[in-house]
């Protein structure tokens, strides 16, 4: 073959060789993949039978073969896909993982994988300069604070502090996506795309729930007696709280107006499912702030996307009365507290307020999560379980007293909201979120710490490169150098 296209020219001769050789290394790559693929296969499966024998006759050795896994899986996966796997997960909060008597979420596993994988990438000096930031601190000193005034004075001492443990966790959270990830818009728009599909999961399963072929995704709302959506979050406040959040987050943020109409559909349905009357009073709220302080495009989008939801409620008034009846009863009753959960949190906010004696507890506080360690659940009486004060700001005075409202004060306004490029954005969020937190807190989870996060890397980049020293040279030196 090379004896013919040496005839025909040298020109073709190379070439011919160039292809012959280029099939070769192409062959023995094909074939050097195809080998290195059956060996991680058979390498699994070993490994999978080792750990399988260990779980039955050899538990520690089980978690030994576990962790080593852990960190194959991490070094395998990296950091980066980590934590983008991190933000979805902070959607499901629904589920529990039981270990030694703690409780932890699927975020607390991603966490501890992508933790390991932060360390093997030897990428620590950005978690250094992560920690150098003022919010970071006084939120990190904020949780030592509780952990410390829950060692001295909560009754039950092992409780509180898992719920500190829990906290810590949620800290690392911040400090893994700070760190990991450097631009903020790459956490919005996998948080974004993350609450359209558990917004679609919550409608799906609500659907089959209220149709009776499933026992899940819905909880009974004690003032309309219908059934209230939940999808895969801990509570049916917390999903609506999380739709809120993020529906504001996509319709005043940049994304496509196809995306925002998908969002707007799927998140405001959710949100009307979970029949939380202060998510939506909130995100109402937020958004008017919003183009209040943002001006002519802003107001232009608040009022069409209101539009359409006054719209929407009312054509679904029409056609499927039993569905808005109960949305439309709870929204009139926004402002009764002398009847079903609002009565409940009215009373259970003067308990706590009752439990505050004198300036040391009113200075220190009484514990992390003590509330319902003082006082039992009165809707189920049988079950002796622990009250929940659910309103954040009475609860950070009650847990951590003055000095715990100064350092989470000091936190929000090392990130100045007020001073950013676009404040309407950041102080409407910061309004819905705590006229959410008033009747459930979304604090402990994940998800807070992420739009820290995000908030922390926005202010971050929008701060001007300070610009390098230049010494002054004479013009002649200039122009010999071609600056002139």
């Amino acid at each position: 073959m090379q004896r013919a296209l040496s005839a025909l020219g040298p020109s073709l001769a190379r070439g011919g060789a160039r292809r012959d050789g280029e099939s070769a290394v192409s062959r023995a790559l094909r074939g050097a993949t195809a080998s290195s693929s059956f060996k991680r296969t058979l390498a699994g499966l070993g490994f999978g039978v080792v750990l399988g024998w260990a779980v039955v006759a050899q538990p520690k050795l089980a978690v030994m073969l576990l962790a080593l896994g852990a960190c194959l899986a991490a070094q395998a996966i990296g950091v980066r896909r980590l934590v983008l796997i991190l933000i979805v997960t902070t959607f499901v909060t629904r589920f529990r993982i039981v270990l030694g008597g703690f409780h932890f979420m699927p975020e607390h596993v991603v966490l501890l994988i992508a933790l390991i994988s932060l360390a093997m990438s030897m990428r620590l000096d950005r978690v250094w300069a992560v920690l150098r930031s003022p919010t970071v601190l006084l939120l990190g000193l904020f949780i030592v604070w509780g952990g410390a005034v829950s060692f001295m004075r909560a009754p039950e001492r092992t409780s509180s502090l898992a719920i500190v443990g829990w906290l810590a966790l949620d800290w690392l959270i911040l400090v893994l996506a700070m760190a990991a990830i450097e631009d903020s818009s790459k956490i919005e728009r996998v948080g974004a795309a993350a609450a359209v599909g558990a917004a679609a999961i919550a409608i799906v399963l609500w659907g089959l729930s209220s149709a009776g072929m499933i026992a899940f995704g819905t909880q009974l709302e004690p003032l309309t007696h219908a059934q209230a959506a939940y999808g895969l979050s801990f509570e049916a406040n917390i999903l609506a709280s999380t739709m809120a959040i993020w529906l504001f987050l996509i319709l005043t943020g940049a994304r496509s107006a196809r995306f925002r109409v998908i969002a707007f559909a799927l998140l405001g349905t959710a949100l009307v499912l979970s029949l939380t009357r202060a998510a939506i009073i909130g995100l109402v709220l937020g958004l008017v702030v919003w183009a209040l302080l943002e001006g002519k495009v802003a107001t232009g989008r608040v009022l069409r996307s209101l539009a359409a939801a006054a719209v929407a409620i009312a054509v679904l008034s029409v056609l499927a009365p039993s569905v808005t009846a109960p949305f439309t009863k709870k929204i009139a009753d926004a402002a009764t507290f002398s009847s079903g959960t609002g009565q409940l949190r009215a009373q259970s906010w003067s308990t706590a307020v009752g439990d505050i004696h004198g300036a040391g507890d009113a200075l220190l506080g009484l514990g992390m999560n003590t509330f319902g360690q003082r006082h039992l659940d009165p809707t189920v009486p049988e079950l002796d379980r622990g009250y929940y004060l659910g309103n954040l700001p009475l609860e950070i005075f009650y847990d951590t007293g003055f000095v715990g409202v100064l350092l989470i004060v000091a936190a929000i306004a090392t990130m100045r909201p007020l001073r950013r490029e676009h404040p309407g954005r950041a102080v409407g969020l910061i309004v819905i979120y705590v006229i959410c937190s008033i009747t459930t807190s979304a604090f402990w989870f994940g998800s807070t710490w992420l739009l820290i996060a995000m908030a922390l890397h926005r202010r971050h980049s929008r701060q001007p490169a300070r610009e390098p020293r230049v010494q002054s040279r004479p013009a002649g030196a200039l122009a010999d150098a071609g600056l002139a």
